[in-house]
């Protein structure tokens, strides 16, 4: 995860890695828990369009933190 969002940040994208939990009855009922890494803004932007899917979308730190917390 980190060395893809190095090269996306490097294109002048962001990009988050973000992991869930909660299976797929949290998927179908909206309530999937998030573990996202990456820099503040990009989380910003991912936390808008992970929140309609789940219960909880937690910023755990830099790119690769997301996967780290999971």
């Amino acid at each position: 995860a980190k060395a893809v969002i190095a090269e996306a940040e490097a294109a002048g994208y962001d990009m988050v890695d973000a992991p869930v939990s909660g299976g797929i009855a949290a998927a179908n009922g909206g309530t999937l828990t998030f573990m996202v890494g990456g820099s503040d803004e990009a989380f910003r932007r991912a936390e808008a369009v992970l929140q309609p899917m789940g219960k909880a979308v937690i910023h755990a730190g830099a790119a690769g933190a997301g996967q780290t917390a999971k």
